[in-house]
């Protein structure tokens, strides 16, 4: 259940990238163009934070998905009664 939840909580984290980065573009390329009482300035300043903000979501849940850290190898030292040391890799 928990990689079926994982899978489950990617896709929703990605599709409301998208979103964010589709509503910034359609802020920057429509509303923009407009004459709204904020002014242009505004919208096209929102539209390019929308996007960036949609791009850099992406970018650390791709890095999240793809690039996992990798857990270190410890070694276990057990003492014996002869004060011999014998190791076990994890």
């Amino acid at each position: 259940m928990d990689k079926k939840n994982n899978r489950i909580n990617y896709f929703t984290k990605f599709l409301f990238a998208i979103a964010v980065f589709a509503l910034g573009f359609y802020v920057l390329e429509y509303l923009s163009l407009l004459s709204l009482p904020l002014g242009q300035t505004f919208y096209i300043i929102m539209g390019s934070l929308l996007m960036a903000a949609g791009v850099v979501q992406l970018y650390f849940l791709i890095k999240e998905i793809f690039f996992k850290k990798k857990k270190k190898k410890t070694k276990i030292v057990f003492m014996n009664k002869k004060n011999e040391q014998k190791e076990i890799e994890i």
